[in-house]
């Protein structure tokens, strides 16, 4: 301030002279930039939570329930049950059991596994024979468990195997091969690949699921109860609490579908998502409100010029657009400014996933589009009374 000359300043006009005016263009070019760069990436990662969460995880995920079960000090009666008074109701389709919560998160048991010399690591999940069934998993090759198979072997421990371990490891199925316990592996059959963990890139990510069939269904604490497609769902929720109330007196029944633990997988990105959008339209507002003063003192600068455009025959709609095309330059600039920073933010940001959707120059066009037309609008507004005076009284300003 104490460098602009003394006239300037006792005059009051500094706003209004052109570096106060190139001042606040520069302010409000920031803005503008830190918005298109907040718009884009708030997208970015609204789209790549929604592509996450409807992804394809192998099995009709909609229909499950997840419900939790007491296992310590329970008799296997009481699994065998619950089972079958759950499956004299019409609206479920199956119940299996399994050792862990699948589809809560991102780690499980892994071991490794021996088969011509070579190691490899995997997932193992306990599970009941029937549990393939159940979930509704593709079969590809050989065969679902058998209740046989759960009959005690001093040789083998029947498994289930995935598509990623029959195309890296390349065991046939009825082929035995070394696991991490006595008895040697036999895969039965073989099923497409399953998603039970979230997309992130960590070192346990998208391993690949062998599943064991377990022949006590007390070392299973977790019922996966398939509900009847179009079945009254709120029935169907009460009558596996009252089962459970009444097999397993006294002792609390945790009843949730599978996509209520598969979204919460995604929580952490969700909270990003909100974060970032909320900042994006604040900085938008802060930037509308920028413009708006910007808008005063430009109108306030150029009510003279207005007032001689219109003496000349200048129509209205000609001067809003002299005014309109210097924010949509300042636009166009900004957004070519933030673009390549926005790009590379998120194109680093999508690397902490496997799957991951592709950055489309769409997002940056809508919101090039979304940013102009709020500003036109408000500058289009600020302006309509200063196009539509009276000339002779622009022209009387000093």
């Amino acid at each position: 301030m104490t460098s602009f000359p003394p006239a300037l300043m006792l005059k009051g006009n500094y706003a209004l002279s052109a570096k106060g005016r190139l001042f606040r263009t520069l302010l409000t070019s920031f803005q503008y930039i830190i918005s298109f760069a907040l718009l884009v990436c708030s997208t970015f990662i609204w789209q790549q939570n929604q592509y996450m969460k409807i992804q394809d995880t192998g099995f009709a995920r909609d229909e499950i329930v997840i419900a939790g079960l007491p296992h310590k000090g329970q008799e296997l009666s009481q699994f065998t049950t619950f089972k079958h008074e759950l499956e004299k109701f019409p609206e479920f389709k199956g119940t299996a059991y399994v050792s862990t919560k699948l589809g809560a998160s991102d780690v499980y048991s892994m071991t490794g596994s021996k088969y011509e010399g070579e190691e490899f690591y995997h997932y193992e999940i306990r599970v009941s024979p029937d549990f393939g069934e159940v979930m509704g998993f593709k079969l590809l090759e050989g065969r679902f468990f058998l209740a046989s198979d759960t009959i005690s072997s001093n040789k083998y421990t029947y498994c289930l195997g995935t598509k990623r371990i029959k195309d890296e490891q390349h065991i046939p199925t009825d082929t035995p091969f070394r696991g991490n316990h006595s008895k040697s592996n036999y895969i039965v059959g073989y099923i497409d690949d399953v998603i039970f963990t979230s997309s992130r890139v960590n070192a346990f990510a998208y391993s690949p699921f062998l599943f064991t069939v377990e022949s006590q269904l007390t070392k299973l604490p977790y019922a996966y109860i398939r509900i009847k497609a179009g079945s009254d769902v709120p029935t169907a929720l009460r009558h596996i609490h009252e089962t459970a109330e009444k097999i397993f007196p006294g002792y609390p029944v945790e009843v949730n579908f599978f996509n209520t633990y598969y979204q919460q997988l995604y929580e952490k990105e969700t909270n990003q998502q909100y974060m970032v959008t909320l900042f994006s339209l604040l900085a938008i507002i802060i930037s509308l409100v920028g413009v708006f003063g910007l808008t005063i003192f430009e109108t306030a600068y150029r009510r003279k010029e207005i007032g001689i455009r219109k003496v000349y025959g200048a129509k209205t709609s000609d001067i809003l657009w002299n005014f309109n095309r210097t924010y949509l330059r300042i636009i166009t600039i900004c957004s070519i400014i933030a673009s390549p920073f926005a790009w590379f933010f998120m194109d680093k940001w999508l690397q902490n996933f496997i799957i991951r959707i592709n950055l489309s120059p769409w997002v940056f066009l809508i919101a090039f589009a979304i940013i102009i037309i709020l500003t036109l609008t408000i500058v289009t507004i600020q302006n309509y009374r200063a196009a539509t005076s009276n000339p002779t009284e622009n022209l009387k300003i000093e």
